[in-house]
């Protein structure tokens, strides 16, 4: 599984660029497709779980993808909609599968490097991982002590 932060996404641009964005345009809900695209291209057996959303749009953006993390304040928006929420995915993930090349590790490799979103978020998290697995080992140290 692998979880894109959809929200932590869009706080960055719209930090960095002082922008705001439509939900079609949320580089959020817009790395959530790509990520989606790449798996699927590669018959990775990987489900796609985007969380962290900042509004309902960006959820309705990703209707259809494998699962969604959302708020109970979310959640009760959703659900006084008057409109259905289509499946907005599975059609444009299809459409992109059949005119897309799949992307070359260099070149993933290379768009990460110079993707400054992409790079710091990642670097953060990953540091944020490293942080509570020690804080874990440590609780458990300390716990497997006592007894």
């Amino acid at each position: 599984m692998v979880s894109p932060f959809v929200g932590r996404i869009l706080d960055w641009y719209k930090k960095s660029t002082g922008q705001e964005y439509t939900a079609d345009k949320d580089p959020g809900v817009n790395s959530v497709k790509l990520i989606a695209r790449e798996f699927r291209l590669r018959n990775f057996k990987t489900q796609v779980m985007a969380a962290s959303f900042r509004n309902i749009n960006e959820i309705i953006e990703l209707a259809g993808v494998d699962l969604l993390t959302i708020s109970p304040a979310l959640l009760e928006q959703l659900d006084n909609l008057s409109e259905r929420v289509e499946n907005k995915i599975s059609d444009i993930l299809q459409n992109d599968m059949i005119n897309h090349e799949m992307m070359s590790r260099e070149k993933f490799d290379d768009e990460i490097k110079n993707d400054r979103c992409a790079f710091e978020l990642l670097t953060q998290g990953i540091e944020k991982f490293k942080e509570d697995t020690l804080a874990l080992e440590e609780k458990i140290e300390s716990i497997i002590k006592k007894k």
